[in-house]
């Protein structure tokens, strides 16, 4: 009889392991996460389809899991489950509760918009109809003069308009290069290490030609590295910059250039923002206060949310303004009139909230969390939000998007002068700390919580260097190294690696340089095909490592060299370094490494042709992986498993497995170059299977990883694959015609 896909113990079983779990009893553990503890032979038996599931609760948690591990990526997916246990639709507030939105929605990063946005009716009107005809728009004008709060208003505007989303940036904070691997990364791509400015720029245009898409660049401070992006002939996608310097532009665009607000504008916004009766009541002060400040939109704004908690401050204003006037003339800033209002406004603050405010001035990252600014304020979550919500209604504080929060440029400039970021950042970098280490066990969802703060981590990481803050410096690369590895940011790694080595020496501390010299800096070397810098920096951490006799350390060499010794061919000896690590952590019970070992140990007695005893070793190291849930070693001994399987001709079973690995290693969103061999060995097993249109489809994906990872052809000298399928790849017409560039 034939099985019945649409069944529930089908679909089960397959969204199951297409979520990577490979064990009723590892998808029970899941479930008691969920707050749901059952007996294994539970699911046994909604496998088999002979129970199913009534209760809602447990099918949308159900739901969750598979969500959360990508097993279940559409709506249409989530229902079709549903509908097999006699459920209806989820709802819309079901939806939101899940780890990950199953719903495909355009993307929007913009800010959230002003509730009290007046005037620019005409501009606003002009800058929709140039970008929904694809052209490029620059908003130009002074500081506080509106540029930011227009471009959003636009962003809101036109959120229906481009079905591929709106893409809003900091110019000033990310610059060109992490704008377009951020816009790479929106769309699924990833170009990070490519190199080369002008092919990156290429295909990110390649990209947004095939899209529907909205770029605003947002406080543009130099336009120049622009011009790059701009200056391709088939430039045809919608871009909005907003920018204080006009600068020329290598193409054509059109400028709108924001002047003040009128008198009318400016009675417009005291009455959205004090009323219209105060505003009444007092017209003829108002219209002062606006002359008095030039009428700019931004100086407006925090004064009258000034005036709006405290009436009597109009007339101080007003007062203290003219007091002022000598100061005006020696003030360095773009817009003076707007620095006094500032200063007044800030000094009108609580001590409380000018502290908080002050400390904000530590982020150098394009927002922020509230999370972070309660752990540096030593105050509890209600107080932070509390405050960071009253700043925000004074207008000195700006929301952006995920609940964080950011600052307007110019008032991030008038903190800066006030932060005391010595201390701050002391607090800062230890916050980061526990941030990192409460994410230790990363998953796809704990590397976007990263990268959010990922600018203002490697900023504090240098300025506490800089302070000689070296012992928290050494404290957070403990969890910075693993992460920059398994993101593949390699440029990164080397170049806060060496940092914490320095960092390390200067505290004394010989145990953490050679550390970071075996475990991080050799692997990263290692795998970028330069064996001789990968031996050159072991030598340093074993002779480290010997002069404080530490046994851990050379353990972890031994490891190393074993791998090193693997990539010369020289078998043997890799063995002999291998098994000589082995018995150390054996002795001390260390699961993790027993598995890395193993799986070394299996590959390579794969090297050597020694098929069974590969087979061995690599289903031992499976057997611990799985027993300590470390998805991201089973993911590389399934791949081996897969690629014995085709070095042997079982095809079947090798694509069972490469496939199995391939999803499992989505999921984690690591990039460390597990992609591209797996996709390399289905091409070549669909090859041999006379399937040439799904073995071509493998090995442009295996080309588009090695080009998005940054991989040289020195990598083909070190891993087991290439020296093993050597002859295969040679001989392989469509590897050759794919790979011959």
């Amino acid at each position: 009889m034939e099985e019945n896909n649409t069944s529930f113990g089908a679909l089960f079983k397959k969204f199951r392991l297409k979520s990577g779990i490979s064990t009723l009893s590892e998808f029970g553990n899941l479930m008691a996460k969920e707050g749901l503890v059952y007996e294994d032979s539970l699911f046994s038996h909604w496998q088999k389809g002979d129970r199913i599931p009534k209760d809602r609760k447990t099918l949308t948690s159900l739901l969750n899991i598979f969500v959360k591990y990508y097993g279940i990526s559409t709506l249409e997916e989530a229902n079709t489950l549903l509908a097999s246990a006699n459920q209806r639709n989820l709802g819309r507030d079901e939806i939101k509760q899940f780890s990950r939105n199953i719903v495909s929605e355009p993307i929007f990063t913009a800010p959230d918009e002003t509730p009290f946005f007046v005037g620019r009716e005409k501009n606003l009107k002009e800058i929709c109809w140039q970008l929904l005809n694809k052209k490029i728009v620059l908003i130009h004008g002074s500081a506080g003069i509106g540029k930011t709060a227009l471009a959003i208003k636009v962003g809101h505007v036109l959120k229906d308009r481009f079905k591929d989303g709106i893409l809003w940036y900091r110019y000033d904070v990310q610059g060109i290069d992490d704008i377009l691997n951020n816009i790479a990364k929106q769309f699924g791509e990833d170009v990070l290490r490519i190199k080369d400015k002008k092919v990156k720029a290429k295909i990110i245009i390649n990209l947004l030609s095939e899209k529907n898409a909205l770029l605003v660049f947002d406080n543009a401070e130099s336009l120049e590295d622009l011009n790059l992006f701009l200056s391709s002939n088939n430039f045809s996608i919608p871009l909005l910059i907003t920018s204080k310097h006009l600068t020329n532009l290598e193409i054509k665009f059109k400028l709108i250039e924001l002047v003040e607000f009128t008198e009318k504008e400016t009675l417009e916004l005291a009455k959205k923002i004090l009323g219209n009766p105060f505003t009444i009541v007092n017209i003829e002060k108002i219209k002062k206060l606006g002359k008095l400040v030039e009428y700019s939109p931004l100086a407006l704004s925090i004064l009258m949310k000034q005036i709006e908690v405290s009436p009597t401050e109009l007339n101080l204003f007003i007062l203290n303004f003219d007091e002022n006037n000598n100061l005006l003339k020696k003030l360095k800033y773009d817009n003076k009139s707007l620095f006094i209002s500032l200063n007044f406004s800030f000094n009108l603050l609580s001590k409380k909230l000018k502290e908080i405010l002050i400390s904000l001035g530590v982020f150098h990252g394009l927002d922020f969390s509230k999370e972070a600014v309660t752990y540096i304020n030593k105050i509890s979550i209600q107080e932070a939000a509390e405050r960071l919500n009253h700043l925000h209604r004074l207008s000195l504080l700006e929301r952006s998007v995920n609940g964080r929060y950011r600052l307007h440029s110019f008032v991030k400039k008038f903190i800066k002068e006030k932060t005391n970021n010595k201390n701050i950042c002391n607090d800062l970098i230890s916050y980061y700390i526990q941030f990192l280490s409460q994410l230790k066990g990363v998953s796809l969802n704990d590397y976007n919580e990263i990268e959010k703060e990922l600018d203002n981590i490697l900023w504090v990481y240098k300025k506490n260097y800089e302070l000689g803050y070296y012992k928290k410096v050494v404290e957070l690369w403990e969890y910075l190294g693993i992460f920059l590895w398994d993101r593949g940011r390699w440029k990164d790694m080397k170049k806060y690696g060496l940092i914490t080595c320095r960092a390390s020496l200067k505290l004394g501390d010989i145990f953490s340089c050679a550390k970071c010299l075996i475990r991080e800096l050799s692997w990263l070397y290692y795998w970028q095909g330069d064996i001789e810098k990968t031996k050159k920096c072991l030598r340093l951490g074993e002779s480290l490592a010997k002069k404080i006799n530490d046994k851990f350390l050379l353990a972890l060499t031994w490891v190393r060299y074993g791998k090193v010794y693997q990539s010369e061919k020289d078998c043997h000896k890799a063995l002999k370094y291998l098994r000589k690590a082995l018995l150390y952590f054996v002795k001390t019970s260390d699961q993790e490494k027993q598995g890395d070992i193993f799986t070394y140990i299996g590959e390579t007695y794969w090297l050597m042709g020694k098929h069974k005893q590969a087979n061995s070793y690599l289903y031992r190291a499976l057997s611990i992986v799985n027993a300590i849930h470390d998805k991201a070693q089973k993911t590389t001994i399934l791949s081996r498993l897969g690629c014995v399987a085709l070095q042997e001709k079982r095809l079947t079973k090798a694509i069972f497995y490469l496939k199995k690995s391939l999803a499992m290693e989505k999921t984690l969103g690591r990039r460390v170059g597990g992609i591209f061999w797996r996709n390399l060995a289905l091409g070549l097993s669909y090859e041999i299977l006379g399937k040439y249109q799904k073995a071509r489809e493998r090995f442009l994906s295996a080309k588009k990883e090695m080009i998005f990872i940054g991989f040289s052809k020195r990598i083909l000298k070190v891993d087991v694959f290439p020296l093993i399928f050597k002859k295969q790849l040679a001989t392989s017409k469509l590897y050759r015609s794919i790979f011959k560039n």
